[in-house]
C-alpha cells in the first residue's frame, strides 16, 4: 500500500463511529424485523395540559407564542430497523383553521434531535435516551417556524435515523390522508438524507421491489464513476418524489426538496418541484465564513462495504476520494462542535438558531415568504 493510500485509509478509519451513541440492550440483535407498509394511520388528540403548553386548552408553538386549537398525533409509520427504541412524537398535525397545509418530511434534523430549550438547557431532546419534549419541537424546529411565519396548518413526519426510501413511502400514505381533509393548497418539503442509510435495509422486500435495488445492484461488468453512480441514486428519488406529487389531485400542491449533509449530485432539474440547491450545513457555514464543507456523501468509510456486498466496479480515483474525505472531516469538525463558529448553528445537529436560519432560507428560496 502506497503512502497516499495509507494516509487515506487512516482518514477513513477516523470517520468510523467508535461506539453507539446509546448502547444497545443485551437482548437487541442490532436490527428489528422489516416493518410493514402502513396503509392508514390511527390518530389521537394530544392533551395540551400534559405537555407544557400555553394553557390547558391550547397549544403554544413558534417563538411568538402562537396557539393552535388541536394537535393530532400518530406513530403508525415505518421505523428504521437499526434503531432499538424508535422515537416518539414522530408524526403530528397542528390544526389552526388555515385552508393551507404545510407537510414537512425528514429525519433527525427535521425532527429536532439534540434541541434544547434556550432558557432551560437541561431540557433537551435525546431520543436514544428516551428524552422527548414535544413543546420544544413545536417552538423551535424549522418546520413550525415556517408554519408560524406563514399562518399555515402544519404536518410533520420525521424520524431520527430514517432513510429516503421509508420517507418517500410514508409520504404516499400521508398525502392520501391529506386528500380527505379539505385543504385548498398543500406545500410539501422533502429532506433527502445520505445514501448510506439504505445499506441497512438492502435485504428487505421493500428495497428489492423499488428502483433503488437496481442502483445498489448495478451490473458488476459495467464500470461507473462514483459521482455518476451517486447521481443515479439522486434521480431515483427525484423521480419517486415527482410521481408522488403528480398523484395528488385533491387541490393544488407545491413541493421543494433539500439536503442537510450533502450536495445534489445529479444536475437534472426537469421535475415538478423546486430544489433548494444549498444544503443546510453549507448554508450555515457561509454565515460564519467557514468553507469547503460541501460533500457528495458523509459515510465515505462504508464504500468498502458497498464494494464487498455488491461487487460493483466503482471507479473511485484516489485524488477525488482524498478531497472528498478532507471535506467530510471539515464538515464533521464544523457541525460537531470542534469549530467555534459551528457552535452557533450546530451541536452535531442544528441548534435552535440553526433551525431559525434554515426556516428563513427555505421560505426565501421556495418563494413562500420573503423574510
Amino acid at each position: 500500500m502506497t503512502d497516499s493510500l495509507k494516509k487515506l485509509q487512516k482518514k477513513l478509519d477516523e470517520l468510523k463511529p467508535t461506539k453507539q451513541a446509546v448502547a444497545f440492550s443485551s437482548n437487541f440483535s442490532g436490527m428489528h424485523p422489516e416493518p410493514n407498509i402502513i396503509e392508514k394511520s390511527n390518530y389521537y388528540e394530544v392533551d395540551p395540559s400534559k405537555n407544557r403548553s400555553a394553557s390547558n386548552t391550547e397549544w403554544k408553538f413558534g417563538h411568538n407564542s402562537l396557539t393552535a386549537s388541536k394537535i393530532l398525533m400518530t406513530d403508525d409509520n415505518m421505523k428504521p430497523m437499526m434503531i432499538e427504541h424508535p422515537a416518539q412524537n414522530t408524526e403530528f398535525h397542528i390544526i389552526r383553521g388555515s385552508d393551507t397545509l404545510y407537510v414537512n418530511v425528514g429525519e433527525s434534523w427535521t425532527y429536532g434531535e439534540i434541541l434544547f430549550h434556550p432558557y432551560e438547557t437541561k431540557r433537551q431532546i435525546i431520543t436514544g435516551s428516551g428524552q422527548y419534549h414535544l413543546d420544544i419541537q413545536l417552538q423551535y424546529c424549522f418546520g413550525t417556524r415556517i408554519a408560524e411565519a406563514t399562518g399555515w396548518d402544519y404536518y410533520q413526519f420525521a424520524i431520527p435515523g430514517n432513510c429516503n426510501l421509508y420517507m418517500h413511502t410514508d409520504l404516499e400514505r400521508i398525502l392520501k390522508h391529506v386528500a380527505t381533509l379539505g385543504y385548498k393548497k398543500v406545500y410539501v418539503s422533502m429532506q433527502l438524507t445520505d445514501p448510506s442509510r439504505e445499506l441497512n435495509i438492502s435485504n428487505t422486500k421493500l428495497f428489492k421491489s423499488h428502483p433503488i435495488n437496481n442502483w445498489f445492484n448495478y451490473p458488476v461488468d459495467n464500470k461507473i464513476h462514483i459521482v455518476d453512480w451517486l447521481a443515479m441514486y439522486d434521480e431515483i428519488f427525484f423521480n419517486h418524489y415527482n410521481k408522488i406529487l403528480n398523484s395528488f389531485t385533491a387541490c393544488p400542491i407545491e413541493g421543494i426538496m433539500w439536503r442537510n449533509f450533502t450536495k445534489f449530485v445529479s444536475n437534472k432539474r426537469d421535475y415538478n418541484f423546486k430544489f433548494i440547491e444549498t444544503n443546510w450545513v453549507t448554508h450555515t457555514a457561509k454565515l460564519v465564513n467557514h468553507d469547503n464543507v460541501t460533500t457528495h456523501m458523509i459515510m465515505a468509510y462504508v464504500f468498502d462495504d458497498y464494494k464487498h456486498k455488491v461487487g460493483k466496479n466503482l471507479i473511485i480515483p484516489l485524488e477525488w476520494m482524498e478531497n472528498e474525505v478532507e471535506a467530510i472531516h471539515r464538515m464533521h469538525d464544523y457541525i460537531g462542535m470542534k469549530s467555534v463558529p459551528g457552535q452557533i448553528y450546530h451541536n452535531n445537529h442544528p441548534t435552535y438558531l440553526g433551525h431559525l436560519v434554515w426556516a428563513h432560507h427555505l421560505m426565501r428560496q421556495a418563494g413562500w415568504k420573503d423574510i
